[in-house]
């Protein structure tokens, strides 16, 4: 999703895995599979992400899930 003033946030690997909830790894091999489109790279060489596409991936997972069991109730 775009931030407030109409453009979209560029976040490293470990951001976009702390907003997926997966590790940095699982990000990268996303990228590299061409799931996660690297947007550029920060001044370290570190891959920068679009804030959108981040968003988008983790619809996208939620989709994919499925329904997720109801852990409230508790058995006999």
């Amino acid at each position: 999703m775009p931030s407030p003033r109409g453009f979209n946030l560029l976040l490293t690997a470990g951001q976009a895995a702390e907003r997926l909830g997966v590790s940095i790894n699982a990000v990268l091999a996303w990228a590299a599979a061409g799931k996660l489109r690297i947007a550029g790279q920060d001044e370290d060489g570190r891959a920068l992400f679009r804030e959108g596409a981040v968003d988008q991936l983790t619809q996208g997972l939620a989709a994919t899930a499925g329904p997720q069991p109801n852990l409230s109730k508790r058995l006999p």
